[in-house]
Protein backbone atom coordinates (compact mmCIF):
# COMPACT_ATOMS: atom_id res chain seq x y z
CA UNK A 1 0.00 0.00 0.00
CA UNK A 2 2.79 2.67 0.65
CA UNK A 3 4.50 1.53 -2.84
CA UNK A 4 1.19 2.36 -3.83
CA UNK A 5 0.71 6.03 -2.37
CA UNK A 6 4.30 6.29 -3.52
CA UNK A 7 3.74 5.75 -6.97
CA UNK A 8 0.66 8.20 -6.70
CA UNK A 9 2.53 10.73 -5.29
CA UNK A 10 5.44 10.57 -7.96
CA UNK A 11 2.94 10.15 -11.22
CA UNK A 12 1.38 13.67 -9.63
CA UNK A 13 4.89 15.25 -8.87
CA UNK A 14 5.65 14.07 -12.27
CA UNK A 15 2.08 15.57 -14.10
CA UNK A 16 2.93 19.03 -11.95
CA UNK A 17 6.25 18.90 -13.76
CA UNK A 18 5.07 18.11 -17.34
CA UNK A 19 2.11 20.73 -16.60
CA UNK A 20 4.57 23.44 -15.56
CA UNK A 21 7.22 22.79 -18.28
CA UNK A 22 3.61 22.26 -20.90
CA UNK A 23 2.40 25.57 -19.73
CA UNK A 24 5.53 27.75 -19.02
CA UNK A 25 7.62 25.62 -22.42
CA UNK A 26 7.63 29.29 -24.03
CA UNK A 27 9.37 31.24 -21.43
CA UNK A 28 11.62 28.47 -20.53
CA UNK A 29 12.51 27.97 -23.77
CA UNK A 30 13.24 31.51 -24.26
CA UNK A 31 15.21 31.94 -20.91
CA UNK A 32 17.82 28.83 -21.56
CA UNK A 33 18.20 29.96 -25.49
CA UNK A 34 18.81 33.37 -24.45
CA UNK A 35 21.04 32.26 -21.36
CA UNK A 36 23.35 30.61 -24.69
CA UNK A 37 23.08 33.63 -26.54
CA UNK A 38 24.71 35.70 -23.85
CA UNK A 39 26.98 33.05 -23.10
CA UNK A 40 27.60 32.93 -27.02
CA UNK A 41 28.56 36.34 -26.91
CA UNK A 42 30.86 36.49 -24.33
CA UNK A 43 32.72 33.47 -25.15
CA UNK A 44 33.08 34.46 -29.39
CA UNK A 45 31.45 37.61 -30.29
CA UNK A 46 33.10 40.09 -27.01
CA UNK A 47 36.79 39.25 -27.61
CA UNK A 48 36.38 39.69 -31.36
CA UNK A 49 34.60 43.24 -30.73
CA UNK A 50 37.50 44.20 -28.05
CA UNK A 51 39.92 42.93 -30.81
CA UNK A 52 37.89 45.32 -33.65
CA UNK A 53 37.87 47.95 -31.62
CA UNK A 54 41.00 47.79 -30.83
CA UNK A 55 42.71 47.62 -34.34
CA UNK A 56 40.45 50.56 -34.83
CA UNK A 57 41.64 53.05 -32.41
CA UNK A 58 45.34 51.75 -32.92
CA UNK A 59 44.59 52.79 -36.93
CA UNK A 60 42.75 56.26 -35.69
CA UNK A 61 46.07 56.92 -33.42
CA UNK A 62 48.19 56.04 -36.98
CA UNK A 63 46.39 58.45 -38.94
CA UNK A 64 46.55 61.21 -36.66
CA UNK A 65 50.20 60.50 -35.96
CA UNK A 66 50.58 60.61 -39.97
CA UNK A 67 48.36 63.53 -40.06
CA UNK A 68 50.42 65.57 -37.41
CA UNK A 69 53.29 64.51 -39.11
CA UNK A 70 52.64 65.97 -42.61
CA UNK A 71 50.81 68.93 -41.40
CA UNK A 72 54.35 69.51 -39.58
CA UNK A 73 56.00 69.01 -43.06
CA UNK A 74 53.61 71.18 -44.98
CA UNK A 75 54.19 73.89 -42.12
CA UNK A 76 57.85 73.75 -42.57
CA UNK A 77 57.20 73.63 -46.38
CA UNK A 78 55.20 76.89 -46.15
CA UNK A 79 58.03 78.51 -44.21
CA UNK A 80 60.68 77.44 -46.69
CA UNK A 81 58.17 79.50 -49.40
CA UNK A 82 58.10 82.57 -47.66
CA UNK A 83 62.31 82.13 -46.94
CA UNK A 84 62.43 81.72 -50.50
CA UNK A 85 60.43 84.59 -51.31
CA UNK A 86 62.57 87.01 -49.53
CA UNK A 87 65.91 85.90 -51.45
CA UNK A 88 66.33 88.80 -54.01
CA UNK A 89 67.29 87.84 -57.24
CA UNK A 90 70.74 89.21 -56.76
CA UNK A 91 71.12 86.29 -53.86
CA UNK A 92 69.67 83.36 -55.73
CA UNK A 93 72.05 84.26 -58.74
CA UNK A 94 75.16 84.03 -56.16
CA UNK A 95 73.41 80.60 -54.78
CA UNK A 96 72.95 79.28 -58.77
CA UNK A 97 76.83 79.96 -58.94
CA UNK A 98 77.54 78.01 -55.88
CA UNK A 99 75.89 74.73 -57.18
CA UNK A 100 75.18 75.31 -60.91
CA UNK A 101 72.86 72.99 -63.41
CA UNK A 102 75.54 72.45 -65.59
CA UNK A 103 78.69 71.41 -65.51
CA UNK A 104 80.11 74.71 -67.17
CA UNK A 105 83.51 73.46 -67.83
CA UNK A 106 84.21 76.43 -69.86
CA UNK A 107 83.45 78.90 -67.15
CA UNK A 108 85.02 76.93 -64.16
CA UNK A 109 88.46 77.06 -66.54
CA UNK A 110 88.36 80.47 -66.84
CA UNK A 111 88.03 80.79 -63.01
CA UNK A 112 90.61 78.17 -62.19
CA UNK A 113 93.10 79.78 -64.79
CA UNK A 114 92.03 83.37 -63.14
CA UNK A 115 92.85 82.40 -59.68
CA UNK A 116 96.11 81.05 -60.80
CA UNK A 117 96.93 84.30 -62.37
CA UNK A 118 96.18 85.68 -59.51
CA UNK A 119 98.25 84.09 -57.39
CA UNK A 120 100.90 84.51 -59.49
CA UNK A 121 100.74 80.39 -60.47
CA UNK A 122 101.93 79.62 -64.48
CA UNK A 123 99.84 76.49 -65.29
CA UNK A 124 101.19 73.99 -67.21
CA UNK A 125 98.25 71.91 -68.02
CA UNK A 126 94.97 71.32 -67.25
CA UNK A 127 92.27 69.29 -67.93
CA UNK A 128 88.66 68.75 -66.87
CA UNK A 129 87.13 65.03 -66.84
CA UNK A 130 83.21 64.39 -65.77
CA UNK A 131 83.44 61.00 -63.78
CA UNK A 132 80.15 59.55 -63.78
CA UNK A 133 80.69 56.73 -61.83
CA UNK A 134 82.11 58.78 -58.44
CA UNK A 135 78.72 60.94 -59.11
CA UNK A 136 76.83 57.66 -58.54
CA UNK A 137 78.63 57.29 -54.88
CA UNK A 138 77.83 60.60 -53.92
CA UNK A 139 74.60 60.97 -50.77
CA UNK A 140 72.95 63.06 -53.10
CA UNK A 141 71.52 61.55 -56.42
CA UNK A 142 71.00 64.85 -57.70
CA UNK A 143 75.03 66.52 -57.67
CA UNK A 144 77.42 65.25 -60.06
CA UNK A 145 80.87 65.77 -60.32
CA UNK A 146 83.36 67.35 -62.94
CA UNK A 147 86.82 66.57 -61.55
CA UNK A 148 89.61 68.68 -62.58
CA UNK A 149 93.60 68.12 -62.83
CA UNK A 150 96.14 71.03 -63.08
CA UNK A 151 99.75 71.06 -63.26
CA UNK A 152 101.64 74.03 -61.94
CA UNK A 153 105.00 75.10 -62.38
CA UNK A 154 107.22 77.14 -60.25
CA UNK A 155 105.32 76.40 -56.89
CA UNK A 156 106.63 77.71 -53.14
CA UNK A 157 104.86 76.85 -49.59
CA UNK A 158 103.87 80.59 -49.41
CA UNK A 159 102.28 80.52 -53.04
CA UNK A 160 100.64 77.22 -52.68
CA UNK A 161 98.82 78.51 -49.42
CA UNK A 162 97.68 81.86 -51.18
CA UNK A 163 96.41 79.18 -53.65
CA UNK A 164 94.80 77.45 -51.61
CA UNK A 165 93.05 79.85 -49.73
CA UNK A 166 91.95 81.94 -53.36
CA UNK A 167 90.14 77.93 -54.24
CA UNK A 168 88.51 78.14 -50.18
CA UNK A 169 87.15 81.34 -51.03
CA UNK A 170 86.14 80.83 -54.63
CA UNK A 171 82.22 81.15 -54.99
CA UNK A 172 81.57 77.96 -56.74
CA UNK A 173 82.18 75.03 -54.14
CA UNK A 174 85.57 73.45 -55.00
CA UNK A 175 87.22 70.75 -53.12
CA UNK A 176 90.24 69.64 -53.28
CA UNK A 177 91.08 66.16 -53.42
CA UNK A 178 95.09 65.75 -53.49
CA UNK A 179 98.29 68.17 -54.15
CA UNK A 180 101.76 66.80 -54.70
CA UNK A 181 104.52 69.23 -54.65
CA UNK A 182 107.94 69.51 -53.59
CA UNK A 183 109.13 71.62 -50.45
CA UNK A 184 111.58 72.93 -52.52
CA UNK A 185 109.25 74.34 -55.24
CA UNK A 186 109.50 73.34 -59.01
CA UNK A 187 106.22 71.04 -60.43
CA UNK A 188 103.04 70.16 -58.71
CA UNK A 189 100.00 68.75 -59.62
CA UNK A 190 96.28 69.72 -58.33
CA UNK A 191 93.26 67.57 -58.50
CA UNK A 192 90.15 69.85 -57.56
CA UNK A 193 86.00 68.53 -58.00
CA UNK A 194 83.52 71.13 -58.50
CA UNK A 195 79.66 69.84 -58.06
CA UNK A 196 76.53 70.27 -60.79
CA UNK A 197 73.21 69.62 -60.43
CA UNK A 198 71.89 67.17 -62.49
Amino acid sequence: MKSAIKFKEDQQLSKKVNSFFIEYFNFVAFVILLFILILGCLIFILPKYKSVSKEINDAKLHQEETIFKQKSYLAQLNRLNVTYGKITDEQKNKINKLLPEEPEAEKLMAQLEVLMRENGVPISSLFVKFDEEKSENLNNKDIAEVNISISLAGLNYNTIKNLLNSIENNLRILDVRSLQFSPEGGPASLEIVAYYLK
